[in-house]
């Protein structure tokens, strides 16, 4: 794929620009934001805000009625686990999925190939960050 279609995608998505100020504006450039769980939701709203958001400035959003939850379609089996993709210089280099255990949340990584030492430190600093945005320990593994 061309560098500048991926940079304009990235842009579009508010991955690579400066982002929006608060939830509401977000929700709003995208028309909705879907999640399969409500932490990734938070998650992925906080990531395109412009200032360092935390889980609890999207919950009093949500709180205060600025932005809705709503359920479009139903449930699925609680037996599916959803996995993320795992991003290294706009490539996707793996996969990694969150959940809640005893101390905090746990984050797996399962890379497709050997990733380097460079792009460790920054799966490690986007570990950080999400353990910042949740205001809960994250302990996590790369396989």
């Amino acid at each position: 794929m061309n560098a500048a279609i991926v940079g304009e995608r990235l842009g579009r998505q508010l991955l690579t620009r400066t982002g929006l100020r608060r939830p509401a504006d977000v929700v709003s450039w995208f028309g909705a934001v879907q999640a399969h769980e409500y932490e990734a939701a938070k998650w992925a709203l906080g990531r395109r805000l412009q200032d360092a958001a935390v889980a609890a400035d999207i919950e009093r959003a949500f709180q205060e009625g600025r932005i809705l939850r709503t359920h479009v379609m139903p449930r699925r089996t609680p037996f599916v686990t959803f996995q993320y993709a795992l991003v290294i210089a706009g490539q996707v280099a793996g996969t990694w999925r969150a959940a809640r255990g005893p101390r905090g949340v746990l984050v797996d990584v399962v890379p497709l190939r050997r990733i380097t030492r460079q792009a460790r430190a920054a799966v490690v600093q986007a570990v950080r960050r999400y353990e910042a945005f949740l205001a809960t320990p994250v302990e996590f593994s790369v396989k």
